[in-house]
């Protein structure tokens, strides 16, 4: 929470909604989203809940990274 006072540019989160109910991962994710369109940052965010990547413009998967690293060796 305090991070988000001094309106920063760039929000990164790494799994904010990691150990919550439902409803609180809702309010939490909607806070980080909400925060970060009033202030015309962008928010970068860690999570393994594949539930929750329909919300976001855009996903980047690193299993990906991984799988191009493994096909180079």
């Amino acid at each position: 929470g305090r991070a988000l006072l001094p309106q920063p540019g760039l929000i990164l989160a790494d799994e904010p909604t990691g150990n919550l109910d439902p409803d609180n991962k809702t309010r939490i994710l909607d806070l980080l989203f909400e925060q970060a369109e009033k202030n015309k940052s962008t928010l970068v965010m860690a999570t393994h809940d594949h539930g929750l990547l329909k919300q976001f413009d855009r996903v980047i998967d690193f299993a990906q990274f991984h799988q191009k690293k493994a096909a180079h060796a």
